[in-house]
Order: structure tokens, then sequence, then C-alpha cells
């Protein structure tokens, strides 16, 4: 079968769970990320119509196209994602330019803790962008871990990782200092997994995205350690769930603490930044 018309044939069963256009944007992802092609109009034979067809039945299970070609896009790069890592988010990429823009001007090194490391899409990019960055991330999970390592060994940014929980505050010790804290940390609720998608809910790592019985868990943790390993004039990052921002404004606020709350593209409150 050419390109074409397989193509043609899995935007027509995918259009049913994706709609017409989404289902053009999965396909078109899966034939260049896992096949190298660019052209659905092609007549070339698709040589391996096999896994291709298997890959459109795991789309078909709501499996997200990132997993199953085991990359995704972020800033312009390629990450290797699989299911011990979520998929990078648009939102994301906007707390990234917001770093990438107070360090515009800067030409010093900069120590920099990404907590919940997962791809390391956060701390690479900004190491790609800005020369003068230390890097370092922690994640409980190895296999998290992992596929941060090879991301960063692929992209040619160094950096140092650590497996370590950061509620496990007797380890906060180890990590030393920094002029930037960043994180995107688990903060779902529990109640709003009835409403979540089944390409989220069935396939990204649950302790990623769930904080459990306290939602602000994590944000309380970073607020400490960040108290003790922020150098001063430091800054931390932080995304949030868009409900919750004066929850997590309320948890930082400290005499002499400058905190800003930015809104995504979408007009959300996403992101918070605390000057300390």
């Amino acid at each position: 079968m050419n390109i074409k018309d397989a193509s043609t044939a899995a935007i027509s069963k995918l259009s049913t769970l994706y709609g017409d256009r989404e289902a053009h944007n999965v396909v078109s992802i899966l034939l260049e990320d896992a096949y190298g092609v660019t052209n659905l109009a092609s007549e070339k034979v698709l040589e391996d119509i096999a896994s291709f067809n298997e890959d459109v039945e795991r789309l078909l299970r709501s499996e997200p196209v990132q997993y199953v070609t085991g990359r995704a896009d972020f800033f312009g790069y390629k990450f290797k994602v699989n299911k011990h890592v979520l998929i990078p988010r648009p939102e994301t990429e906007e707390l990234v330019h917001w770093i990438l823009q107070d360090l515009k001007n800067q030409k010093k090194q900069v120590d920099i803790l990404d907590i919940g490391v997962g791809s390391g899409c956060i701390p690479i990019t900004i190491g790609k962008k800005y020369k003068f960055a230390r890097l370092c991330g922690i994640d409980y999970n190895m296999d998290t871990l992992n596929v941060a390592r090879i991301n960063s060994k692929n992209l040619g940014v160094p950096m140092t990782l650590y497996n370590l929980d950061v509620l496990n505050r007797t380890l906060w010790d180890a990590l030393g200092r920094f002029d930037i804290i960043v994180s995107n940390p688990p903060y779902i609720d529990e109640k709003d997994r009835q409403v979540m998608a089944d390409n989220v809910l069935l396939y990204e790592p649950e302790k990623a995205l769930f904080a459990g019985d306290d939602k602000f868990v994590f944000y309380k943790a970073i607020e400490e350690l960040s108290s003790k390993s922020i150098i001063p004039g430091g800054t931390v990052y932080l995304e949030i769930h868009e409900d919750y921002a004066a929850d997590v404004i309320d948890i930082f606020r400290k005499e002499d603490r400058q905190i800003d709350l930015k809104k995504d593209l979408q007009g959300k409150d996403r992101m918070v930044k605390v000057k300390f």
C-alpha cells in the first residue's frame, strides 16, 4: 500500500476518536516520527505497513501518539518519552520561555534545579538556549531518570541527576544551592479523574499527575526546600492548576518575596514566579 492510501485509511479510522483535523495531525506525527515520512500524499510504498497498522490500532485505543512513536516535540527539539514520563505540554513551553526571557540579559553561571525532572525537557531546553546554565534534576523514579539521562545525552546538554523524592526532607542537604528552582509538580485533584481524557488517564504516569490527598503537598515541600536552597535573589518558577493560583501563592507568600502570576496563551492562570 502506498503512503497516500495508508494515511487516508488511518485518518478515516481515527477521525471517529479525534475528529478529522486532529486525526490528520496525529497521522502526520506518526508517519514523520516513526517512519520518516513527511508527505502524506506520496505515492511511494509504505514499506512497513504491518507495523503502521499496529500503531494505528494503538492510537484507536487512545494511546498518545508520542508514546507510540517514543518521541515528543518540545521547543523545537525531539525528546524521548515513554510511559514513565509525562508528555511535554505547550503550557510548559510557556514556563520555559518565561525563564529564558528572564535570563536573556545575563552572562553568568546559573545553577538550576528541576524538581520532578520527567523527560528533562525543562532543564535541557534551558541548557540549549542558555549556555551558562548548570543543570540538576531530581525524580523519585529511576525509570524516569533514565529517560532524562538519554535526552540529556542525545541533545548534548550535561545534567546532574539524582534519584530523590522531594517529599523526603532528610535528603535535601545533598542538593546544594541554586539560583533557580523550577517544577511542574503533580497537582491534579482526585475529583478531576472523572473529567479527564482516556489518553491521559490510561497511559500517562499517575504519580506525575495526581498529588494524593493533599493537592498542595508538593508545593509545600518545594517552598520549604527553596527557603533552604535558593541563594539570595534566586527565583522559583512553578506550573500550577488554573483553579488554585491563590492557594499556591499563599504557600509561598513571605515578607520580602516578590510573587508574579502569569496566564498561558489561553488566558488561564498557569505559572507562578517567586523572587526570593
